[in-house]
């Protein structure tokens, strides 16, 4: 082997273009982490989580880290189909993103509890600025997952958000604009 010549096992430094560096947030796949133990997925089992996330692979993906954790997980690809199905299913939390194709994860959760729909709710976004965070805040939101986060963590948020009552919105409507 000549002196400077790569043998098998060892790589090249990295030059120019990193086609990892200019991937879009919302299309990186969650990290799905091992599945919990049993004694958790039992706590977790017929809790209702509704997941609107209009990236396919995306929500995807979380749906089976939701099942996997012991959720029951109803999947939908836009607000409009969550309002269509007329609330058959009373979840007990809901996992948003913010932009959707038509009518904005915000507008769904104020929409939902205008309807009635107590249920805390968790925004997920790629989009981590602080006037998200505040509007969030100000309208009642129980929790903020900036993408791209880890399977375990939107885990953790909604065992968080559906053992603290303080974080239930009032049933009476949505938050004062």
């Amino acid at each position: 082997m000549r002196p400077g010549s790569l043998h098998q096992g060892a790589t090249r430094p990295a030059r120019g273009h990193d086609a990892r560096a200019n991937a879009v947030e919302h299309d990186r796949p969650v990290n799905t982490t091992p599945v919990p133990a049993r004694a958790d997925a039992e706590v977790r089992r017929g809790r209702v989580v509704i997941l609107v996330e209009d990236d396919d692979g995306l929500r995807g993906a979380l749906e089976r880290v939701l099942r996997a954790s012991g959720y029951e997980a109803c999947a939908f690809a836009s607000a409009e189909a969550v309002l269509a199905e007329g609330g058959a299913r009373r979840p007990d939390c809901l996992v948003v993103d913010l932009n959707l194709p038509a009518l904005s994860g915000l507008d769904l959760i104020d929409r939902l509890r205008q309807r009635g729909l107590a249920a805390p709710a968790v925004l997920i976004t790629a989009h981590d600025e602080p006037r998200v965070r505040e509007e969030v805040r100000r309208r009642g939101i129980a929790h903020f997952l900036a993408k791209p986060f880890l399977g375990s963590a939107l885990v953790a948020v909604l065992d968080e958000v559906m053992r603290d009552p303080s974080l239930r919105p009032d049933p009476g409507g949505a938050a004062a604009n």
